[in-house]
């Protein structure tokens, strides 16, 4: 047996002939594994780059038509001459157009969304009339932490605020930046018409419409100061809340 050891060549038969130095080599083996995993870092919710950089613009009463053509081809063609751009997706909807663009693997993210916030801005006449500044930003991928169902025996109207409550107790934590609500209708403001005052001051149902509809503004809330519950003769407005 001996003899048929030794006649062996290589690294496995030197092992074989040596089991001291084999048992060292396994031993360290098994060191520098433990080790490594020891010290290895690891992420709950590891960063994500989706290497894209998106441009939106917000078009307050514009049709996807018109968002099509004052917006989005216009961005389209600023961007197409960028050079680290893969490929670019835009979307069209009513009141906002936006405009994302992949990058290659080897662009440099923050060049080419320098690039593409000056391409815009050398836009002649844009945005058009009655839209917001452009907004250009690298996208980002939110990590999300769990999600909160709440159901009961109520209205809907006070498990919505049960969860806005929830949402802000759940804000004044540190490690919490942003909590968001889902599964729930935005509030709306209802108006109920006195038929005896319309037809006092010779009005149609169309007509508050349109002067609702002209009078009616997209504010932020940081923008609105106050809000008040009012009349007037021929309408009542009612607000359900006001923030």
């Amino acid at each position: 047996m001996t003899d048929s050891v030794e006649k062996r060549g290589g690294i496995l038969g030197w092992f074989a002939g040596n089991h001291v130095a084999a048992n060292i080599l396994m031993v360290a083996v098994v060191v520098a594994g433990v080790y490594t995993v020891m010290t290895m870092r690891t992420e709950v919710f590891p960063p994500i780059d989706p290497r894209q950089v998106s441009a939106s613009v917000s078009y307050p009463g514009a049709n996807p038509e018109e968002v099509e053509s004052g917006l989005v081809i216009r961005m389209e063609a600023a961007l197409s001459g960028i050079s680290g751009i893969a490929r670019i997706t835009s979307l069209a909807e009513e009141g906002l157009g936006m405009v994302t663009a992949e990058l290659t693997s080897f662009a440099d993210a923050d060049e080419v969304l320098a690039d593409v916030r000056d391409a815009i801005d050398r836009l002649p006449d844009f945005p058009p009339e009655g839209a917001e500044d452009p907004s250009v930003e690298k996208a980002a991928v939110r990590p999300q932490l769990m999600t909160i169902a709440l159901f009961g025996d109520v209205g809907e109207r006070p498990l919505r605020q049960t969860a806005e409550r929830l949402r802000d107790d759940l804000l004044t934590v540190n490690q919490i930046a942003e909590v968001e609500l889902g599964g729930v209708r935005s509030y709306e403001i209802s108006i109920d018409v006195d038929e005896q005052a319309l037809q006092r001051y010779n009005l149609t149902f169309e007509t508050i419409s349109q002067k609702i509809s002209a009078a009616s503004l997209d504010l932020a809330k940081r923008d609105v100061a106050h809000c008040q519950r009012g009349h007037t003769s021929a309408y009542t407005r009612r607000t359900d809340r006001c923030d």
